[in-house]
């Protein structure tokens, strides 16, 4: 019978190890009833990152380059599924599905990586209102957690506003 994948685990039979968190095998784990992948770290990043040059673009139509497939999705999207759906001037929509590849030990998708959900509509949202060749990334990020998010929650959406841009620092809304 084929194994159900390709790591060195399950193609020889080698015992499966416990990466630590620098990501070096601690000792052979035997007895763990499930295979463990040392090496899933060590694929090569999925995605990609636009063209130089349409940098060149305002960030709206940066946006609008990308829903018009100029530029492959970043590699966060094959990570979780984060997808942008919409831009206008600011404003911007993500969604990304509750999967089970998100869940912690307990069940649920953590905050934190529903942060990495939020972060993109509120850093797309900025970014439609900046000029060409203007670089821009996330100062602070506040979330309050409202409810717990599983598997079952099915698509996340994240909605960002906004609410004024300086010249150096922007509000945003989610």
């Amino acid at each position: 019978m084929a194994p159900f994948c390709s790591c060195l685990h399950c193609t020889t039979g080698m015992p499966a190890v416990r990466p630590d968190e620098t990501g070096y095998p601690l000792a052979a784990m035997a007895d763990v009833a499930a295979p463990i992948h040392p090496a899933i770290w060590t694929e090569p990043v999925r995605g990609g990152y636009p063209d130089p040059t349409l940098f060149g673009l305002s960030g709206l139509e940066q946006m609008r380059a990308f829903f018009r497939n100029l530029a492959a999705p970043p590699p966060i999207h094959h990570l979780t599924g984060m997808i942008p759906t919409e831009a206008q001037p600011g404003a911007a929509t993500f969604t990304m599905p509750a999967t089970g590849w998100l869940l912690c030990p307990p069940g649920y998708v953590q905050l934190g990586t529903q942060a990495i959900l939020a972060d993109g509509p509120l850093g797309s949202a900025i970014q439609t209102s900046l000029p060409p060749f203007t670089a821009y990334t996330t100062a602070e990020l506040s979330i309050n957690h409202a409810r717990p998010v599983d598997a079952s929650s099915g698509t996340l959406v994240a909605r960002g506003r906004l609410i004024f841009a300086g010249r150096s620092l922007g509000l945003l809304n989610l």
